[in-house]
């Protein structure tokens, strides 16, 4: 379908009517008829389905979380931000996913807050029904205070394991002459091997953008559908899972 070549080749309408039709006349029908699949919810009934399929026929045993900024191109600046990394007006893609590199979850953020606070808003109201206590492996930038975590613990079963600072200050009373020493600290066995396998993680948003070229950056003028085409790739992801 030309949906899936503007996805995964980036293309835009005209040409994926050009390959399809042979003219460039038909590009108007193809995006009107895709925008009729986002206003009429078939994307993401489609990508609702296969979540709870995959989540039904696979065990999860942790899960990983991380961001990833995109350019910006057509969307008006209001709804953006000017990224760190990118220097560009863009938006920040959080994404959770487990060991078998499969997408469970994600948001879309104009992301003038900092990843704790996006992570704390995803975890808070994700769609992942998990019976038992699950772990989620973050980096440095999702640590939060005990408050926070507790609170994700309650509410989605979820607790967030994030590496603590390699180096902690004793508490001793200052002096003029005193300087106070830095005590080291350790992690566990458990949470080193937990932090290791966040690789996976990195490689699910490296797949995203080079697969699935649409989504590398933002052409569209409207949020929604650029949603769809997340939703849209992340079902192909859970197909090849499946």
């Amino acid at each position: 379908m030309p949906f899936f070549y503007v996805l995964i080749e980036g293309v835009t309408w005209s040409i994926a009517s050009q390959i399809v039709t042979g003219e460039y006349k038909y590009r108007s029908t193809l995006n009107r008829r895709f925008n009729h699949w986002v206003t009429n919810g078939v994307i993401l009934d489609t990508y609702e389905e296969l979540l709870d399929k995959y989540l039904n026929t696979h065990n999860i045993d942790e899960l990983h979380i991380d961001s990833t900024d995109i350019q910006n191109k057509n969307m008006p600046k209001e709804h953006t931000y000017k990224s760190f990394k990118l220097s560009k007006q863009s938006m920040r893609l959080t994404v959770i996913g487990d060991n078998n590199k499969a997408v469970l979850d994600y948001s879309i953020d104009k992301a003038k807050q900092p990843d704790s606070v996006l992570g704390y808003n995803l975890l808070i109201k994700n769609n992942i029904n998990m019976k038992n206590k699950i772990r989620v492996y973050g980096d440095k930038g999702y640590h939060m205070t005990d408050k926070k975590r507790n609170e994700i613990l309650k509410k989605s079963k979820m607790e967030l394991i994030v590496p603590k600072k390699r180096y902690k200050r004793k508490k001793k009373y200052k002096t003029k002459n005193y300087k106070p020493k830095r005590k080291r600290i350790r992690h566990s066995q458990q949470m080193k091997d937990g932090l290791k396998r966040r690789v996976n993680v990195e490689h699910i948003n490296s797949h995203l953008h080079r697969s699935y070229k649409r989504i590398d950056k933002i052409f569209e003028k409207k949020i929604e559908t650029f949603d769809a085409f997340v939703k849209l790739a992340i079902s192909m992801i859970l197909i090849n899972k499946l």
